[in-house]
């Protein structure tokens, strides 16, 4: 008997238990086009949606075909909150700024269409979640939790800085920043859609990493303290861009691993793509595209061109302290290199180590060209201010390269006329005949002052 009674003890202990968790109100917006989220009658059924022992809220505003703007003056809890339509939400001038606690770990807030925050500020405790096709913008100070922005969404944060505290920012749509808006994410930022930035601070405590469909377009800073890991497209475009990273001694402390580029960085002509890092070595996988009339700088000691890496230089100047070609590497163009090259020599895997030069080109630094490595020059004439050391081949096809600061090292140098050049050209007409043995007798013989 004694066990029967502790049994059936046992058994309301647990049901008196599940209801004390309270009943979930599915809570629905019926306030019409402009209401105090705080007056119950504004709310179906009437009660303010707000969390306690005895009742939690799953809430909906739908504003329909209409607008809709509900002012939140206190801080309230509910389970999640659904958003559809054209909805609002303010806050009156209050101190602190209400707080909006989402308890659902998966879509605390869920925006389904077109969803402002502000003028005044909201912070939100719990994932946002920005649904496909739905439209996020306005002032948010903090979010406690995970921001994903599904594809073909799209968030807005021109007017005010978030922090994603404790949580990671997800970006699969649309992310635009200005110079007055921003995202930082406490641990990882992940783009695998569009981010535009126009002079605002996208970043991160944990790694930045752009996916392969990921593009990073505009001006302003890219910023991690731990590995800025690039396998998408990457582009300055309407002023200069940073991608920085580097340990900020004004938070915690985590490794930092620089950058690593398997996409492609480019910078558009007339602008700067900036790469600071911590770490001394950069290493390219993938390409990187210079652009006339603007630079791609690296703030390190090294750039590594690994084998399959490609630097396409179209114009523009590429500026760094040390420029290691790999064998299997592709570095080629025309325009300009502040640094030093080295030419690794060639492997039994990667065959060839080669710099192709097929243009105008000046380097301020010095080459190193390794024993099995090759310097090809084309259609034009390559300065180089500092000393070369060539070991290896310097092959000149109708191009021509002066080394300003000497040129030493056991040297296979090779001529033959380029497919649109020749440097026995001297009358630019295309064709090597007798007119140009009398145009350089005439303009090099007979006018110089010694005759």
């Amino acid at each position: 008997m004694c066990k029967k009674t502790l049994l059936l003890t046992v058994v309301l202990s647990i049901v008196l238990a599940c209801n004390s968790q309270g009943e979930v109100i599915h809570s629905t917006w019926v306030g019409g086009r402009w209401g105090l989220w705080e007056q119950a009658s504004n709310w179906d059924p009437a009660a303010v949606p707000d969390n306690d022992d005895a009742m939690s809220f799953s809430v909906t505003v739908d504003a329909n075909e209409d607008k809709c703007e509900i002012q939140m003056s206190e801080d309230h809890t509910v389970n999640r909150l659904d958003v559809k339509g054209r909805v609002r939400f303010t806050t009156p001038l209050v101190w602190p700024e209400p707080v909006l606690t989402l308890l659902d770990s998966n879509d605390g807030l869920s925006n389904h269409g077109f969803l402002a925050l502000g003028p005044l500020v909201i912070n939100l405790v719990g994932d946002v979640r920005n649904a496909p096709g739905a439209y996020l913008k306005g002032f948010l100070d903090t979010i406690e939790g995970n921001l994903l922005n599904e594809a073909a969404g799209r968030i807005d944060l021109y007017d005010h800085y978030l922090d994603v505290s404790d949580g990671n920012v997800y970006n699969h749509g649309i992310l635009l920043c200005t110079p007055t808006g921003g995202v930082w994410a406490e641990h990882e930022f992940l783009n695998s859609g569009m981010i535009e930035n126009y002079g605002g601070l996208c970043s991160s405590d944990g790694p930045f990493t752009n996916e392969n469909t990921g593009v990073v377009r505009g001006q302003g800073m890219i910023h991690s303290d731990q590995h800025i890991i690039n396998n998408g497209l990457i582009q300055s475009l309407g002023g200069d861009l940073t991608l920085h990273s580097r340990v900020d001694f004004e938070g915690p402390y985590y490794p930092n691993w620089g950058m690593v580029n398997i996409g492609t960085l480019v910078n558009s002509p007339g602008t700067t793509l900036t790469v600071m890092v911590w770490v001394p070595d950069v290493n390219n996988q993938g390409i990187i595209q210079v652009n006339a009339d603007g630079s791609v700088v690296f703030d390190c000691n090294n750039l590594n061109n690994e084998p399959n890496g490609i630097i396409k230089l179209l114009g523009g100047t590429l500026a760094v302290t040390t420029i290691t070609q790999k064998a299997g590497a592709t570095l080629e163009g025309f325009g300009g290199i502040a640094g030093d090259i080295t030419v690794e020599p060639n492997s039994p895997s990667e065959p060839n180590s080669i710099v192709r030069l097929t243009g105008p080109t000046n380097i301020v630094g010095d080459v190193s060209i390794s024993e099995g490595a090759t310097l090809e020059v084309s259609d034009g004439t390559t300065l180089i201010t500092g000393h070369t050391t060539c070991n290896g081949t310097i092959h000149l096809k109708g191009g021509r390269i002066i080394p300003q600061g000497g040129l030493s090292g056991e040297c296979n140098i090779i001529w033959e006329p380029g497919l649109y050049t020749n440097i026995a050209d001297f009358n630019l007409d295309g064709k090597v005949a007798l007119a140009d043995f009398a145009y350089f007798a005439d303009t090099w013989l007979w006018q110089t002052a010694w005759h």
